[in-house]
C-alpha cells in the first residue's frame, strides 16, 4: 500500500492496481488527468513524451477549471501538506508533497492518489533531486502487492491437487498480470484439468476490455496456454479472432488485441472445426500485420487445396509488410511443393519489389533441390550487390549439398570480392566442422 493510505473505502485490489500502475508506467491509469469538481474523478492532464512523464497545466486554473483548481488546492491545504508552497504553477509540487506524506488520504479519490504519486516522482526528477525520486519509488516498490503476488506463483507446486487449486484461485484475481502468469504456468505445465477455468476466466475478462485487462495481457496468455494444451474449442478461438481492444496512446489509440487474434488463428487451425478456412480468410485483411502473418501460417498449416488457393491469392494481391509475404511464400512452398516454385521464383526476379528478398530467402529455406537450382541460375543473372548477397545467404541457409558445392566453387574461382561475400554468407554453416574445413580449403586454393 502507498504510505499513509488508510481510507476504509479503498479496497486492496484497487490499491494494487494503482501501485502497480505507478511502478510500471501504466499509461491507461496514469496518463492524463483533469480534476472534476462535481464527480471527484481525475481526467486527462498528464501526457507521455520522449520517455518521460511530464505535467501540463496541472496548476493552471484556466486549464482544469477554476472551481476544480480551487477545491483541490483547498483540500491539499486542509491536510497541511503544502507548507510554504504557493498555488498556481506549483500545484504539481503540492501534489508531490501530498503523495509523499504519511497523511490520511481519505479525502482523495483513487485517481487523485495515482496522479499525486506519479507527479511526486516526476517533480523530484524535474528538480534534479534524483535521490529523493529514487527513495520515493523504492518506498512504493517495497510494498508492491502485485510483485509479491507474481513472485508467489513461482512457489506453487506443479501437478498437485493443491497447486491446481492455487492456480485456479489466482485466475480469479483482478490483476491481469497475475492472471497472465498463472495462465502461462498452466500451459507450460500441461495442466489439462485447468482448461475449463482458463476458458471461464477468458469469458470473464472479455466484456471488461482494457479496464479489466490492460494491454490484453491476460487474455492473450490464456489463449497461448489453451493452444499449448491443444484445446479444441472453436468458439473460444473464434471469439478471440474477432476481438479488438483499442487503448489510448500518445497521438491516438492502439489495438492491443493483435497478439490475441494471431494466437487464436493458430489455435483454430489446429482444431477440428470444419469451416476454419472460411474464418481465417477474414484475417488476411486484418489491420495488424502480425495477425495477417499468423493467418497465412494458419492457412498453410491446414494444407488443403483450398488453402493453397488462398495463399496464392494473397501472394498475387500482395501485402505491404514483407514478413507477411515471407510467410506466404514459405507456406506456398510447404503446401504445393514443386508447383509453387515458379510462382515464388517470379517474385524473386522483381528487382524493384519489396517482395523480392522474402521470395529469395523462402526458396533457400525450403531446402528443395529445384528451388536451389532456381537460385543458382538467378545468381548468374543478378548484377546488383544487394540481390547477389541475398541469394548467397539463401543458398547458404538451404544447407543442401548442391548449394554448398556451388558456393565453394564461387570461393575457388570468382573474384576476391565475390569470394569474401560467399564466406560471409556461409557463416551460418560454420557450426558444421566439415563445412568449415571445406570453406577454409576452398579459400586457400584460390590462385
Amino acid at each position: 500500500m502507498l504510505p499513509g493510505i488508510d481510507d476504509p473505502d479503498v479496497g486492496d485490489a484497487e490499491l494494487e492496481i494503482i501501485v502497480h500502475a505507478i511502478l510500471h508506467a501504466d499509461y491507461g491509469v496514469l496518463r492524463g488527468h483533469h480534476f472534476d469538481a462535481e464527480i471527484g474523478r481525475a481526467r486527462e492532464d498528464f501526457y507521455f513524451r520522449e520517455g518521460h512523464f511530464r505535467y501540463d497545466d496541472i496548476g493552471n486554473p484556466d486549464a482544469i477549471g477554476a472551481d476544480s483548481h480551487a477545491k483541490f488546492w483547498k483540500r491539499l491545504q486542509q491536510l497541511g501538506c503544502l507548507g510554504t508552497v504557493k498555488p498556481g504553477c506549483d500545484l504539481a509540487l503540492g501534489i508531490a508533497v501530498f503523495s509523499f506524506s504519511r497523511v490520511s488520504l481519505q479525502n482523495f479519490t483513487l485517481d487523485e492518489v495515482a496522479v499525486g504519486a506519479i507527479a511526486g516522482a516526476q517533480v523530484f526528477v524535474h528538480r534534479n533531486e534524483c535521490a529523493d525520486a529514487h527513495r520515493f519509488i523504492i518506498a512504493l516498490m517495497k510494498n508492491d502487492p502485485i510483485e509479491k503476488a507474481l513472485a508467489a506463483l513461482d512457489d506453487i507446486p506443479l501437478n498437485t491437487t493443491e497447486g491446481r487449486k492455487q492456480i485456479e484461485k489466482t485466475l480469479d484475481s483482478k490483476i491481469n498480470l497475475v492472471v497472465a502468469k498463472a495462465a502461462r504456468i498452466a500451459g507450460d505445465a500441461q495442466w489439462l484439468e485447468i482448461v475449463p477455468k482458463l476458458v471461464a476466466t477468458f469469458q470473464r475478462l472479455l466484456p471488461g476490455g482494457a479496464s479489466a485487462d490492460k494491454g490484453c495481457s491476460a487474455k492473450t496468455a490464456i489463449a497461448r496456454a489453451l493452444h499449448k494444451l491443444e484445446y479444441d474449442g472453436a468458439e473460444f478461438f473464434l471469439s478471440g479472432m474477432k476481438y479488438r481492444q483499442l487503448e489510448p496512446v500518445w497521438g491516438g489509440s492502439e489495438d492491443t488485441a493483435v497478439d490475441l487474434r494471431a494466437i487464436c488463428a493458430t489455435g483454430l487451425a489446429g482444431s477440428t472445426y470444419c469451416f476454419k478456412l472460411r474464418e481465417l480468410v477474414n484475417l488476411l485483411v486484418d489491420g495488424g500485420w502480425p495477425v495477417r502473418a499468423a493467418a497465412v501460417r494458419a492457412i498453410a498449416a491446414v494444407g488443403s487445396d483450398a488453402a493453397s488457393l488462398l495463399l496464392r491469392l494473397k501472394a498475387l494481391t500482395g501485402d505491404g509488410e514483407t514478413n507477411v509475404m515471407a510467410d506466404c511464400f514459405t507456406g506456398l512452398l510447404g503446401v504445393d511443393g514443386a508447383d509453387a516454385v515458379p510462382l515464388v521464383a517470379s517474385f524473386a526476379e522483381r528487382r524493384d519489389d519489396d517482395s523480392r528478398e522474402p521470395a529469395i530467402l523462402a526458396l533457400g529455406e525450403s531446402r528443395r533441390d529445384d528451388a536451389v537450382e532456381v537460385l543458382k541460375e538467378l545468381f548468374g543473372r543478378t548484377v546488383d550487390p544487394d540481390g547477389r548477397r541475398c541469394i548467397l545467404i539463401s543458398l547458404a541457409t538451404s544447407r543442401t549439398e548442391s548449394a554448398t558445392e556451388f558456393l565453394l566453387e564461387l570461393i575457388r574461382n570468382e573474384s576476391s570480392q565475390t569470394a569474401s561475400q560467399v564466406v560471409e554468407a556461409m557463416a551460418v554453416c560454420r557450426t558444421d566442422p566439415r563445412v568449415s574445413q571445406e570453406i577454409e580449403k576452398a579459400w586457400n586454393s584460390r590462385p
